[in-house]
């Protein structure tokens, strides 16, 4: 945080958590248990207690195309985040279930990997966001 001014935060996350088998927890879980809930409750406390001004967002995963077991488990992440957004009451910026990127039309957006989206990709994804930020 030293040096560091902002008024804006974003919590992105799932994708690498979902990879590694990461437990999600529960809501339940206090801040900082080493679970995706509780690591993200822990941010999300951090924020709140120490920059009060600062608008918070989360945002969910978006989806992916590798058939990869690792990432069988995604919509719990996904749903995770949810229950995160409903519990602080915090706005939610949903990609995963608003489907940008479909099994029909991924493929022009998506590194060959089918996990992380390409330039092109990530410009959609940013003008989506941007889109619901300024409403």
């Amino acid at each position: 945080e030293k040096g560091y001014e902002y008024d804006v935060f974003l919590l992105f996350g799932g994708i690498n958590d979902c990879a590694k088998n990461v437990p999600i927890g529960y809501i339940s879980d206090p801040a900082g248990d080493p679970s995706y809930i509780s690591s993200s409750k822990k941010s999300i406390e951090y924020i709140k207690s120490n920059k009060p001004e600062v608008k918070i967002y989360i945002i969910t995963s978006f989806p992916v195309f590798n058939n990869s077991e690792h990432y069988n488990s995604l919509n719990e992440y996904v749903n995770a985040n949810i229950k995160l957004a409903e519990y602080y009451d915090l706005p939610l910026l949903d990609i995963y279930n608003y489907r940008i990127f479909t099994n029909e039309n991924y493929t022009p957006y998506y590194l060959t990997d089918k996990i992380h989206p390409n330039g092109e990709g990530y410009n959609v994804i940013s003008s989506y966001l941007i889109g619901l930020l300024n409403q």
